[in-house]
């Protein structure tokens, strides 16, 4: 666990020597500079910086590195828990790293959060709300963490293509139909039989929201 008032990217771009020296054995356990850089997409005068202390690597490079090398990022990053992938540490002090579609954003989630069949299917995708649609559950900026493999609705908020166009919504199913509802009451939402639900493609089962205080 990530000491208490302190970020994961706080905890990364901390100077002190340990963090470097995990980089440095890192680095070495990958093979070297020189595959260091090759696996992250890097040059090498940039991985020599990192290893210096003067350049702060970005958690993506990070994870690659880490699972090249078998070591567990929570301990590369802070430090603490199991150093290596194979030793089986306690869930609750792991994390995934998701991908958002806004380049070089990514969002480090508590493996304990997911379950044993999303972190085995790495279903788990990362997306910040651009509409208000779904407001004040999902608010405008929000990060929400989508289960990918769900791709049959049921009662629950997904995100969904239909006509073009992904959306946020609420859905609830009858025995005749599908209804698609947005909470905030400003937008109509709509509902389509079971033909018509061919149409309507399931992008994803909303299982977090990550909001601002």
């Amino acid at each position: 666990m990530l000491p208490q008032g302190q970020s994961l990217q706080e905890k990364l771009t901390s100077k002190e020597e340990g963090f470097t020296g995990r980089l440095k054995e890192l680095v070495a356990a990958v093979g070297g500079v020189d595959v260091a850089a090759e696996l992250t997409n890097k040059s090498t005068g940039l991985i020599y910086r990192y290893l210096k202390g003067d350049h702060v690597p970005g958690l993506m490079a990070t994870a690659t590195l880490a699972d090249k090398a078998g070591l567990s990022l929570n301990w590369v990053v802070t430090g603490s828990g199991e150093k290596r992938l194979n030793n089986e540490p306690d869930q609750d002090s792991e994390l995934t790293l998701l991908q958002t579609e806004r380049p070089g954003f990514e969002i480090a989630l508590g493996s304990s959060l997911l379950t044993e069949d999303q972190l085995k299917k790495r279903s788990v995708k990362a997306l910040i709300s651009d509409h208000d649609h779904m407001s004040p559950t999902i608010k405008n900026g929000d990060i929400v963490i989508l289960d990918k493999s769900v791709t049959d609705f049921t009662a629950g908020v997904f995100f969904v293509r239909v006509s073009n166009q992904d959306l946020l919504c609420r859905t609830s199913i009858t025995p005749f139909k599908t209804i698609f509802s947005f909470d905030n009451s400003s937008y109509i939402g709509f509902e389509v039989t079971k033909e018509e639900l061919k149409e309507v493609t399931c992008l994803g089962r909303v299982i977090w929201v990550c909001s601002k205080l």
